[in-house]
This record gives C-alpha cells, structure tokens and sequence, in this order.
C-alpha cells in the first residue's frame, strides 16, 4: 500500500495532494452530509436501481434489521415514496423489474399432498401479484427481457422438463430438459431481445429455439462454443472448435467467418469482430465478405478498447497476472500506462484518463490524465477508486480511498484550471441522478453505510 502525503494549509481550508511536489491544490468546505436525510432506516448493504411501477426509477437499499432482511425502495423522480418487502436471501432475488420471492408449502409427501412453492412478483410501488405454483424444491431461476417472462427449473435429479412462464399469464408451456444436461445443473437458457423465443443447447450441441408464446420449437442443429446473436440482422455466430461461424437464425445460410479452430471473441469495432487464436490478434466483418486479417501477430494480449482515431488501445500483459486486472497500456507504439487499470477516454475524446499503479490490495490509484494523441501523463490525484466526467466538465472524484474508512472523500477536479473542490467527507461512491444531483453512499460506524441525496456543488 502506498502512503498518502498530506500537508494541511489550514484547517478545514485547503491542503496539496503531496507536500513534496504540489500538484493540485484542495479548496472549499465540503458539504456537511450530517444534515442531509438519509434514504436508509437501517445500515445499507447493497443498493441498486430499479424501474417502479409509475415506470420511473426508484432506488432499492437492501437493509438488515435484527434478522430480518429488506428491500427498501424509495421513489427517486419524484421523491417521497418508499415501500418496504422482507426477503429471505437464500431464496429470494431481484431484478430491475420484479422482486422474486418463493414462500414454501410443505407436503405430507404423499402423490396427493406434495407440498408445493409459491412464487410471487412484485414491482416496486406495486402490491404482490399472485403467486404462480411449482414443485417443491430448490430451483433455478432464469428471468427474461423486462421481467415479462422467466424459466422455472426445479434442480433436482428426478426433473424431467421446466417451464417458461409469461407473467401476465398468457401463456405457460412445459419443455423436456436438453439431452445430456445435469437437471441440477442447468445448461444454456437464452431469451431473444423481446422474449419470444428461449434457446437452449443439449450436450452434444444442438441448439434450439423455443417459442415462448406457442408449442412450437425448431433445431437450429449442432452450434458448439461461444453464441453471440445479432436480432438486427436475423442471425447468430458461434465461436468455437470450428472456428467462427454464421448462421440464420431458422438455422439456415450457414457461412464461415475463419475456419481456425478455438477463436477467443474480444471485442467489435466499426462492424468487425476481434479475436484472438492464440497469440494472434485477428479481426473479420460479420458478413462474411472478406477474408480474416491479422492485426497483430504477437505482442498484444489484452485489448483495453480503441483510441478516437481508431488505433488499438491494447495490454501486453494477461488480465490476471496483477489483481485487479492492472497491466501496462498502450496506443500504437505510445505506453501511457505502467501498471494500471479503467483507461477511457474524456467526452470530448482529446483526453485519455486512467488509473496508475493499482497492482494491490483494494485496487486504487493515481488518477492520471495525458492529452492525445500523446500528451505527457500529468496526475491529478491520489489512492482514487473511481471517477466520471459530468456536464461542465469537471471530474467527480472519489480519492483518499487507499482503504474503505470515513477518510473517504469525493472532490470535484477542473482538469482545464487545475484546481479541485471539497464536494463530501466520508463518501466512498456516488451515482449521478441528474446534471445537479447525486446519490452519495457515506461511510458509517456501523457495518453498512448511509446513502443520501445532495445536490453537486457549482464551479
């Protein structure tokens, strides 16, 4: 871990990020979140946004009071409402549509009182719905686009089929389990972009489409490796033993991309699979009109992303050979970064900004920014977990977060001036609501922590 080097001006005033060699000077007060409401009634674990059932987005805080755990929503836009749902974890989930949650009906076991699982839906706002019945025990839960539909799979060695179940009722059908797939292990279950049709694949990988609104299903035929469906187009690609393949997805019209068997997809750019076959970064257009072209033939090993011009954003070192997947970066033949991680490019693209040296334990580090094409590396703070660019341009920053303590900060950078304002104390993440406004979790005590509503402060 690396040491943060404070030197106080004045107290509650101002201080430089490093008494040896100022960079960016810290002025302000920050704003004082002790008087700010707080959202939660209890210690927060987890929050997470969700879409309510006046279809605007309201904020879940998953609490925990005694032994009992909850999922606090609270409206967001506008504020004022709050709903309160106890859940059990083991068994209960949430998505951004629905909360799940199954309530078991004991049998005698006996083939006329079995016993049975209720399982119930509710939106945010919303009351329960009624609950939906299946077999007893645990189960695999496979929700769809929307939360409008969901596959039901009893994990069980006796299981013999699952259900895709429409949530408005309209429509439920049964479906035999693949060949070869484990029922306690379920295998590929894949909903199409508007959830009329599930995919799966047996063992020996035959892929099938399934309706999910009529008795009908169709083999696709043998499709092994990694799926990738494009709906716009009408077709799907595999990336397996047989190299990369296209297919349409009636299962005919079947072309290949690149016979090279074992193709590792990365990335598309500019309507062009990246790929890697072994140490060989390749690339192909999608429909098949022209041949594969070798990009680099050694030397890249991870692709980080592509630069304004075009030019490759690229590692030469593997993802998990440092923690946190840190590594060197580099542009063409320009290396921006030593060892470290979330390079991306300011809104305006003249600028790239990343983390440096975050090789350790939490994963934090110096916020560096060059200008492009190739700027000298210039820091802008330090031990900073994350950051995001808003309206005016300025950075928000959350820095002094070498570990997870109240001696968290966010500050407000103005990467132009060079100067840097007190925005919270005691804040180890924030998620933008609106041009003005945030939601800032606060660093608590108490196991968990606060999470409060604050308006960003102006330049």
């Amino acid at each position: 871990m690396r040491w943060l080097y404070v030197v106080l001006l004045t107290a509650g005033c101002s201080f430089t990020f490093d008494g040896a060699a100022p960079e960016i000077v810290l002025s302000g007060y920050p704003t004082d979140t002790t008087r700010l409401p707080r959202l939660n009634h209890a210690p927060v674990h987890s929050d997470y946004y969700v879409l309510g059932a006046d279809s605007q987005w309201w904020l879940t805080l998953e609490e925990r009071r005694g032994n009992q755990h909850i999922w606090h929503s609270v409206s967001l836009f506008p504020p004022g409402k709050e709903q309160e749902i106890v859940y059990n974890p083991d068994t209960d989930r949430s998505s951004v549509h629905a909360f799940y949650r199954v309530e078991t009906i004991p049998g005698l076991g006996t083939p006329a009182y079995p016993g049975k699982t209720l399982l119930r839906l509710q939106t945010a706002g919303a009351a329960p719905e009624e609950a939906f019945e299946f077999p007893l025990g645990p189960a695999h839960l496979a929700t769809g686009p929307w939360d409008n539909l969901f596959v039901y799979w009893v994990k069980d060695p006796k299981t013999k089929t699952f259900e895709i179940v429409r949530r408005d009722r309209s429509y439920r059908r049964t479906i035999p389990i693949p060949e070869g797939i484990d029922p306690e292990v379920p295998g590929l279950l894949l909903f199409s972009s508007n959830g009329q049709i599930l995919f799966t694949r047996d063992k020996s990988g035959h892929l099938v489409k399934h309706y999910t609104d009529r008795e009908v299903d169709i083999d696709l035929g043998i499709h092994k490796g990694q799926l990738m469906f494009d709906e716009s187009r009408k077709v799907f690609y595999t990336f397996g033993h047989d190299g990369i393949h296209r297919t349409k997805l009636d299962g005919t019209g079947e072309i290949v991309l690149d016979p090279t068997p074992d193709p590792a997809y990365v990335s598309s750019y500019e309507d062009r699979f990246y790929y890697f076959i072994g140490r060989e970064l390749r690339r192909v257009l999608p429909d098949g009109s022209e041949q594969p072209q070798v990009v680099s033939d050694g030397g890249i090993t991870r692709l980080l992303g592509f630069a304004p011009d075009g030019q490759l954003m690229y590692s030469t070192v593997a993802a998990n050979h440092y923690v946190h997947n840190s590594g060197d970066g580099w542009i063409g033949a320009w290396r921006f970064m030593e060892r470290g991680r979330s390079p991306g490019f300011s809104v305006d693209r003249k600028r790239l900004r990343w983390l440096e040296h975050t090789a350790q334990h939490d994963g934090v580090g110096d916020l560096m920014q060059a200008d492009l094409p190739r700027g000298d590396p210039v820091r802008l703070a330090r031990n900073v977990y994350g950051w995001t660019e808003i309206n005016d341009r300025r950075l928000l920053v959350v820095d002094n977060a070498a570990y997870f303590g109240t001696q968290n900060r966010i500050i407000a950078i103005d990467p132009d001036a060079r100067t840097a304002r007190w925005v919270a104390n005691s804040a180890w993440h924030f998620s933008l609501l609106t041009a003005t406004e945030m939601l800032v979790d606060l660093v608590t005590d108490t196991a968990g922590y606060d999470v409060v509503r604050m308006t960003i402060p102006p330049p």
